[in-house]
């Protein structure tokens, strides 16, 4: 994945020094694209372009972008599948950190 960074310090009256500064190339939120699974039943599930959710029992499901805007709803009832295709991007599904690739 790219990754640009620009850094402009300029010292104004009364400022201190600056003393150091770092950069981290880790995983911002320690995510990773593998699958998830919630104590809640709901197993999540990632793939390039898509999410899978199985439920071990019926529950409502949201999934919400990182901007906050609701972009799916739905009862996933106990045992089925349901596939979602999402564009790339961080989302919240039923309050797990979930990321598409």
């Amino acid at each position: 994945m790219p990754f640009r960074s620009y850094y402009d310090y300029k010292v104004s009256n009364g400022a201190k020094d600056m003393a150091g500064f770092e950069v981290s190339f880790d995983e911002p939120t320690a995510i990773h694209a593998q699958p998830a699974f919630s104590d809640s039943g709901l197993s999540i599930e990632t793939s390039k372009g898509s999410l899978t959710l199985t439920a071990s029992r019926a529950m409502p499901v949201s999934i919400v972008a990182a901007s906050g805007v609701l972009v799916w709803r739905a009862q996933v009832e106990s045992g089925q599948r349901s596939t979602v295709a999402l564009p790339s991007g961080l989302y919240i599904v039923n309050g797990k950190k979930v990321i598409i690739r």
